[in-house]
């Protein structure tokens, strides 16, 4: 068997894979402990950073705009990730995943943007954890994790005096409230769908919109399958830069996961129901229009029988010559009418 030569990738040229937002590259530094913390919003680059790795504090590092390879490189090379990470960072086509290296893991996530729409709007955020620091890689500016932003700057909670795998914890939270918040209103949308008017003929639209519903929820519910992956791996190997403290936290994501994908599930069952109780309105439809029409010929058949044998106009037919044989066939052709009416009434047919 002739055997095809591949070109071996060579590290030094990767190429950034994924969606360009034209968002200019940022970096963001939140640097903090229990009494005090430090916001940096205006880096350049990482080689700014002074003393990251100080012992009693914790960093947070985020990234938005990820089409510089450069620059994504000199934050990975910072913190000396693999090259497996840089790669993955940079190759948004694969799915949520987490990969556990020897002083860091890397998780990837698909985050789904919260809007005032019903259209979708992904975005691939991958997280770099290290004992004391959390690095985050957006494609674009969201606002998925203000809210943590500003818990930190007040102080609230407990989320200065925790490690930063809680922090991370809380911002995948974050993402699957907006999971939750997409998914409510899709759940609006759909009862709207379903109270159509069942005395009309729903309009062909009716039908577009429960498709596009559904594959949205089979969208949603194929990337909270991969993150409920994650969290059972979490679980299920406990990974030694979690804590254990901080393990439930995770426990408790996983549960939340899936009882999202339980509401997707039953929103696809009601939307295959919509969907059902469309086609089954449309055919009630066509078998009234059927029914009207099969009694209507079957009320015109004897008729046009009649009228098609006197109609012929044979010598021999006396009824032609007699005085009254028009008045008698109008006569009968109504008898007829009324008496296929009645029965056909009787049979509630009409």
């Amino acid at each position: 068997m002739r055997k095809r030569n591949r070109k071996r990738k060579n590290p030094s040229q990767r190429q950034f894979v994924g969606r360009n937002f034209g968002v200019v590259p940022e970096l963001q530094l939140f640097k903090y402990r229990k009494e005090d913390y430090l916001e940096i919003t205006s880096l350049k680059h990482p080689d700014e950073l002074q003393n990251f790795l100080e012992p009693e504090y914790r960093y947070w590092l985020n990234l938005n705009g990820i089409q510089e390879i450069d620059l994504v490189k000199a934050v990975c090379d910072k913190l000396n990730m693999h090259n497996l990470i840089i790669d993955s960072i940079l190759d948004f086509a694969h799915v949520s995943k987490f990969q556990e290296f020897e002083n860091n893991y890397y998780f990837s996530i698909s985050s789904l943007m919260a809007n005032n729409t019903l259209e979708l709007e992904y975005e691939q955020i991958s997280f770099v954890l290290g004992e004391d620091y959390l690095v985050t890689f957006q494609e674009k500016v969201g606002d998925h994790f203000n809210h943590i932003r500003e818990r930190i700057r007040e102080g609230l909670g407990i989320i200065r005096e925790r490690s930063c795998d809680y922090l991370l914890c809380l911002l995948l939270e974050a993402i699957l409230d907006d999971y939750q918040k997409n998914i409510e209103k899709l759940e609006i949308s759909e009862s709207e769908i379903n109270s159509f008017d069942l005395d009309l003929d729903p309009s062909p639209n009716v039908l577009r919109e429960i498709e596009s519903h559904k594959v949205k929820v089979d969208q949603i519910k194929r990337a909270l399958i991969s993150l409920r992956e994650i969290f059972l791996k979490i679980e299920r190997e406990k990974p030694k830069l979690i804590q254990a403290k901080h393990l439930k936290y995770y426990i408790e994501l996983k549960d939340f996961s899936i009882s999202l994908i339980d509401i997707c599930d039953r929103l696809t069952s009601r939307l295959e129901s919509a969907s059902n109780l469309f086609f089954s309105i449309q055919s009630h439809r066509m078998n009234q229009v059927m029914k009207i029409l099969t009694v209507v010929s079957s009320i015109l058949f004897p008729l046009s029988f009649l009228v098609g044998v006197y109609g012929m106009n044979f010598d021999n037919m006396p009824e032609l010559q007699w005085r009254w044989g028009y008045f008698v066939l109008i006569g009968v052709m109504l008898t007829l009418i009324i008496t296929m009416i009645i029965y056909f009434r009787k049979k509630k047919w009409i």
